[in-house]
């Protein structure tokens, strides 16, 4: 459920895509693997009281949910920092 809700937005709001540049899809993957397991650990937290099965799709939801829509568009939004930066005139 997480994954598709996410990949809707993905595809019609962020329209995030692979780097050409290695060394910033290795970027992308260690701050990712960070990323989720600091999701992953604060959701666990959250959800600690609730059932099995509610506690499981809460994670699950929020895991595939983030991968999908939540880190490529904070990548996304990063990467066009800079460029943001160069279009601002200086008076």
């Amino acid at each position: 459920m997480g994954f598709l809700v996410g990949w809707i937005i993905d595809r019609k709001f962020i329209r995030f895509e692979a780097p050409a540049n290695k060394s910033i899809a290795v970027f992308r993957l260690v701050y990712g693997v960070i990323f989720i397991k600091v999701i992953d650990l604060l959701a666990e937290i959250v959800f600690a009281g609730a059932h099995v099965w509610t506690k499981g799709f809460a994670l699950n939801f929020i895991s595939f949910f983030m991968v999908t829509a939540v880190y490529p568009a904070a990548f996304r939004f990063i990467e066009q920092l800079p460029k943001q930066n160069q279009n601002k005139k200086i008076l």
